[in-house]
């Protein structure tokens, strides 16, 4: 599920991009406020304390400042390239966080379920590798090399966060993750004026309904990190992970049905034969991981 609202969440931040000329950090820190409300919501709902634990919260608000340089990074290689390939990219998350959460975490799992994360691995590696990889060699700093520390960055905090929750429970954990992503943001950009004047804008087009299909991608956004949080808290991240980062696929799905409702060019839609091996990859590999 938390896949699927990753998925439609993409695909419309990206329609956005390409019918605004509001750069991407402004959307940032809007996001993070969106997220934001969504965790004093849930505060309040379940009536959490918000001390509960020194080092969790220690441990949170590091990973949420984390979380907030990997979003302006994210968001400005999704502002420079197309969403599927950006997705493709970002869903190698699942090779690069198993390796540390076996490393850092000694996480453990059956052969069954190891089988299943390497078949999705090789799925996402499948629509990966030539479309994204390869040809985003041409655009190196607008993508790859953005993407890349991107990743390490989302990895490291996914163990912060897994970390912190042997200590408290999901919702602490989403509140103060949050928080801490919009306070850094807020701070980084009181520093430039220039990004004060743009925020400024997508509150003002926002109240003129102009961005309201960046308002539902960011709902999207905060319940599929919601929905990982509680996977973190049930299970592995070795496990866990490779089936979140499987978004790429709905991506593609969801890009190639808004081709043929707005009448768009599909820019780097993956061959029918690579997206039927990484769908029956797919399938098998989450059928021997929760089976």
């Amino acid at each position: 599920m938390a896949a699927m609202f990753y998925g439609v969440s993409i695909t419309l931040k990206k329609r956005v991009f390409t019918t605004t000329n509001i750069p991407s950090y402004s959307f940032s820190i809007f996001e993070t406020f969106v997220n934001l409300l969504f965790g004093i919501a849930f505060i309040i709902l379940f009536n959490v304390e918000l001390f509960q634990h020194e080092q969790a919260t220690i441990l949170l608000i590091l990973a949420g400042i984390i979380y907030a340089i990997t979003l302006i990074i994210y968001f400005y290689a999704l502002e420079k390239d197309d969403a599927e390939r950006i997705s493709q990219l970002c869903s190698l998350e699942a090779v690069v966080t198993p390796v540390m959460a076996i490393i850092i975490l000694n996480e453990t799992a059956s052969m069954d379920s190891y089988l299943g994360v390497t078949l999705i691995i090789i799925a996402l590696l499948v629509l990966s590798i030539e479309r994204s990889i390869v040809k985003v060699l041409d655009n190196v700093k607008t993508s790859l090399i953005p993407i890349g520390i991107a990743l390490i960055l989302w990895s490291l905090d996914d163990i912060l966060i897994k970390w912190s929750l042997e200590f408290v429970d999901f919702i602490y954990v989403y509140f103060w993750v949050r928080l801490a992503s919009f306070i850094t943001l807020g701070l980084l950009f009181s520093l430039h004026p220039k990004s004060r004047n743009q925020t400024k804008r997508v509150y003002t087009d926002l109240i003129n309904k102009k961005l309201y299909v960046f308002l539902i991608a960011t709902i999207f956004s905060s319940l599929g990190m919601f929905i990982t949080i509680i996977a973190y808290s049930m299970g592995n991240l070795s496990l866990v992970i490779p089936i979140v980062a499987t978004y790429s696929l709905f991506v593609i799905v969801f890009v190639y049905m808004e081709a043929k409702i707005f009448g768009n060019k599909i820019e780097s839609q993956a061959p029918l034969w690579k997206r039927t091996i990484s769908g029956l990859l797919f399938i098998i590999g989450i059928l021997l991981i929760t089976i």
